[in-house]
């Protein structure tokens, strides 16, 4: 996606192992289809999808969470995790995490340290980036549902991981 480096992928690997390059490859189709073009402005375009590198670099550039790069990064994460069967697609995304070796860089073993991390993750990581964008969600119906799911998965997922207080019974 940078420069003309190609990636041989190993066998029995999946389009998952492509996702470190993700974003460079936006870039570069953005590039080669719109680059030039009078009406198209390619450079602010590519800004909109570096902004959706995740995890977020932490340099000034990618601190954005106003303007519309950084709107659209809020909606590419709100969009995933607002999904409604998200939650039942956390098996899926820690082998997806486990063939670029992201779940070793967060620690995680197994699925189930995805799901048990979840509110911390969201509250901790993609809230910061989402949280200007949150505003305009609430100005319709559809956001507001959109809302809704986001935060339906995080209550569920912290009501899980507490277990219910103990009530003795009277006798």
């Amino acid at each position: 996606g940078i420069t003309d480096q190609t990636v041989q992928l190993p066998e029995g690997a999946t389009d998952a192992s492509l996702t470190p390059y993700h974003v460079d490859r936006g870039k570069l189709f953005v590039e080669e289809r719109f680059g030039g073009h009078d009406l198209l402005n390619s450079d602010a375009i590519k800004r909109n999808v570096e902004l959706t590198r995740f995890p977020v670099p932490l340099d000034t550039d990618h601190q954005d969470t106003t303007n519309y790069p950084g709107l659209v990064r809020a909606a590419d994460l709100i969009g995933q995790l607002s999904d409604p069967r998200y939650l039942h697609k956390i098996p899926a995304l820690f082998y997806e995490f486990e063939e670029t070796g992201v779940n070793q860089q967060l620690g995680y073993r197994h699925s189930e340290d995805l799901r048990i991390n979840y509110p911390s993750f969201y509250w901790k990581t993609v809230y910061p980036y989402i949280k200007d964008a949150i505003a305009y969600l609430k100005l319709t119906q559809e956001g507001k549902q959109i809302l809704s799911n986001l935060y339906g998965h995080v209550f569920e997922i912290e009501h899980e991981s507490h277990p219910a207080p103990f009530i003795p019974a009277n006798n």
